[in-house]
């Protein structure tokens, strides 16, 4: 009974001050919320964490307003468990000999895009390059020979050549000054590792997806049999870019 009064007390006490403290025993407002926290009041209204809200007063406007903040962005992995090995073919069967060839940029699919929400993120990339076959290839007579291969971020799956504008970099050139992931076989050597950080700011209120691409870069470096070193790699292709090897990952980290 003592325990019914009591309660009944404290109710028409707070009903008649009409004030309620949270983190404070002396509300000095309807509503008075006392916090250390970098945010008073977090909002959560959608299971994709990444489209949370926080609740933040505007001096200037004198109201509690609503705000996206990336904050919640949290570490998005590429799956990359399902996607099957891949042969890209490093220089195309009809090209001419030229001493620095650099070829155009492949798309690797719709299986290997990556959903960023809104904001800058740091996309980091590793993967293991090796050619697929070189049974009939003697790297040791090809001395010095570099093999580059340089991984890009692209808008669409079906537009390789596009890199996409909201890679950060110089747009004055649409490649150069912008970042990508880069790895280079330098004969004899057959494997590498190709790593490399893209930063990616995506403007939109949406997630969007983004995919991947990757080029060839050779180099003969004058040698005396850079024709019979060019036609040898027409017959060669490159393997396990960003499949489901387990040297590979890609994952994106929220920079703000």
């Amino acid at each position: 009974m003592k325990k019914i009064l009591l309660s009944i007390t404290c109710f028409v006490v707070g009903y008649l001050n009409a004030q309620v403290g949270i983190g404070t025993a002396t509300p000095s407002a309807d509503l008075h919320v006392l916090s250390n926290k970098e945010y008073i009041f977090t909002l959560i209204d959608s299971k994709v964490v990444s489209d949370n809200y926080v609740l933040t007063a505007n001096d200037s406007e004198g109201k509690i307003k609503k705000e996206a903040n990336s904050v919640f962005n949290t570490i998005k992995f590429l799956d990359l468990t399902k996607v099957a090995p891949k042969s890209l073919q490093i220089i195309p069967k009809d090209q001419t000999f030229t001493n620095f060839f650099v070829g155009d940029w492949i798309s690797l699919g719709e299986d290997t895009s990556i959903s960023l929400s809104h904001g800058r993120w740091a996309v980091a990339i590793t993967s293991l390059i090796s050619l697929d076959e070189f049974s009939d290839f003697v790297p040791d007579d090809y001395l010095i020979t570099t093999l580059t291969i340089e991984l890009q971020i692209i808008d669409s799956s079906n537009k390789p050549s596009i890199i996409s504008v909201d890679v950060e970099g110089d747009k004055r050139e649409i490649y150069n000054g912008r970042g990508s992931a880069v790895g280079a076989l330098v004969f004899p050597t057959l494997k590498d590792i190709l790593r490399g950080t893209i930063i990616i700011n995506n403007p939109q209120e949406y997630i969007k997806d983004y995919y991947f691409a990757v080029r060839f870069i050779l180099e003969t470096n004058n040698h005396a049999d850079s024709v019979t070193i060019f036609n040898s790699l027409k017959d060669l292709n490159m393997k396990s870019i960003l499949d489901n090897s387990n040297e590979n990952q890609v994952y994106a980290i929220p920079l703000n």
